[in-house]
């Protein structure tokens, strides 16, 4: 992939033939993936019988708990066909997720 097309600034290659990037790039971009991840977190846990797992995209569903599920708040909400426990999980996995795209918006003005 060229150094243009993912964001990163090329300062040469090295013997190897692989791109040298400076080091405060690597650290910004790191940086970046922890606060993203750090953005799927909720603080409350996924409810007062479940307050370990705080994770909202990757968690055990309440049904199965050996099977990661991608937003099981959601599919657990599903499972039981109330309408408004469906709309709150969704309300509440879009909250995080817009703190999650807010973190990737600012990352342009981190380095200048």
């Amino acid at each position: 992939m060229p150094a243009s097309s993912s964001g990163l600034q090329a300062s040469s290659k090295t013997n190897n033939g692989y791109v040298s990037y400076p080091p405060y790039e690597i650290l910004a971009h790191n940086d970046q993936l922890l606060q993203l991840e750090r953005a799927f977190l909720n603080p409350l846990g996924r409810g007062a019988d479940y307050t370990d797992y705080k994770h909202i995209i990757y968690a055990p569903a309440k049904g199965d708990k050996y099977d990661a599920a991608g937003l099981p708040t959601i599919g657990d909400a599903l499972a039981t066909g109330n309408q408004i426990e469906i709309d709150k999980e969704i309300a509440i996995a879009a909250y995080f997720i817009r703190g999650a795209l807010s973190i990737l918006k600012q990352f342009d003005k981190f380095i200048s």
